[in-house]
């Protein structure tokens, strides 16, 4: 069987041997069409019968378009050849125009290059010493004409000249403004303390009267140190007081009414200029309103040794307070009067300098007190009661002090320079 039907296979391909015939018009036929070649008839020798055709139309499309693409290819690369040769020739033809050795380059050379024409021009133009550069230097030095004109002040139309009037005038507005604020502070200033030192002058004058002591208010009178300038004295020290036992030992009360908190150093530094200026062996420091003290001292307080810093009222009240007065007074007096009255008589002091230490607690409990009762109106009573016990405590200290002073002054003098 497979015999015969090879048999027939090849009869049916040698049947087709003959002259090939090929229709084309909207379509391709074929007819007779016979070859010997080896890759095509291995090709198709194991096709189907009934697959033949459709194989070989998909044998001639495919090769179709392979021809198509080699063709696509070779114009391609006869198109890539003219562009070759197009840029061949362009190369040449830039070579020959604009190469080192063209025309083109040489009248380049020669109008710009660094000893060409125009570099020339433009350096006997506008070079140092050009023409041009002569001309600005001429019209923009500060002498020239265009330039003096606008930078001369005393010239009214002259941009620095408008520019001098308007800044003298707000000048001259700045000016009358500044002393007009410096005049309402001065005076506001003037009649707070003002105000605060008649009222410290009454109280003063009551506390001396009892031991019969000098007071003398010194607010603009000059004292010993001088100025800055030289011709006048300083009027720091508003009050100075010479106690009835010792009048050569004055003390010296300064006076600050406003609320603003001054520092410590301020304190020290006016307190200290207030003591040289009255020639005083101590002073004191007398604020109407505790705010205006540092926290750190409180409402009394004794620093530096011979400086006394106390408040009256704290920043709620208008009235002073007698009794914080009071206390600060016997307390500055005793003070003045202790050292000296121990270098007159050879008194030993040691229990009255231990007095004093007690007194300085007790002030501190009372300095104390006062602000806590100034914070706070819980439990007002009870604090009132023990500050009204701790004064009576000072009261008590500053009794006792003064009878040893007055014992001590009341012996014989030792020194007769005393």
């Amino acid at each position: 069987m497979e015999a015969a039907s090879g048999s027939k296979e090849e009869a049916r391909w040698t049947s087709m041997i003959a002259q090939p015939k090929f229709l084309v018009s909207d379509r391709f036929e074929i007819e007779r069409f016979v070859t010997t070649d080896t890759d095509i008839v291995d090709f198709f020798k194991d096709t189907p019968a009934d697959e033949v055709a459709e194989r070989l139309e998909t044998v001639l499309r495919v090769g179709v378009a392979a021809l198509r693409t080699a063709d696509l290819a070779q114009n391609v690369q006869m198109v890539e050849r003219k562009f070759g040769e197009l840029n061949q020739a362009f190369e040449k033809s830039l070579e020959k125009n604009l190469g080192e050795d063209s025309e083109f380059v040489r009248l380049l050379v020669d109008y710009l290059g660094n000893d060409g024409k125009l570099p020339a021009q433009v350096k006997a133009a506008f070079g140092p010493e050009g023409i041009l550069h002569q001309r600005i230097q001429e019209l923009l030095s500060p002498h020239g004409p265009l330039v003096k004109p606008l930078l001369d002040p005393s010239n009214p139309d002259s941009p620095l000249g408008r520019f001098k009037r308007e800044m003298i005038e707000e000048l001259g507005k700045m000016e009358k403004k500044i002393l007009a604020q410096q005049t309402t502070r001065k005076q506001k200033a003037g009649a707070i303390g003002a105000t605060f030192q008649d009222e410290l002058e009454v109280l003063l004058g009551e506390l001396a009267k009892g031991p019969r002591d000098l007071l003398k208010r010194t607010t603009s009178e000059p004292g010993v140190l001088p100025n800055p300038d030289g011709k006048t004295a300083r009027i720091v020290g508003d009050f100075v007081v010479r106690p009835a036992e010792r009048v050569d030992v004055p003390i010296v009360f300064e006076a600050k009414g406003g609320k603003h908190r001054m520092t410590l150093n301020a304190i020290e530094e006016e307190m200290k200029e207030a003591v040289a200026n009255r020639e005083a062996k101590y002073g004191v420091f007398v604020a109407r309103h505790v705010g205006a003290l540092p926290a750190e001292v409180g409402w009394f307080d004794e620093r530096w040794g011979s400086i006394l810093i106390v408040a009256l009222a704290d920043d709620m009240e208008e009235t002073p307070r007698r009794e914080m007065l009071e206390t600060a007074y016997r307390w500055a007096r005793l003070r003045a009067l202790m050292e000296k009255a121990e270098a007159r008589t050879g008194t030993d002091l040691n229990a009255v300098r231990a007095k004093f230490q007690e007194a300085r607690q007790v002030v501190k409990g009372v300095s104390a007190l006062k602000s806590e009762l100034s914070k706070s109106i819980t439990g007002i009573r009870g604090v009132q009661d023990a500050l009204d016990q701790l004064q009576e405590n000072v009261g008590g200290c500053l009794d006792l002090i003064e009878k040893e002073i007055a014992t001590a002054f009341s012996k014989p003098s030792t020194t007769p320079s005393s």
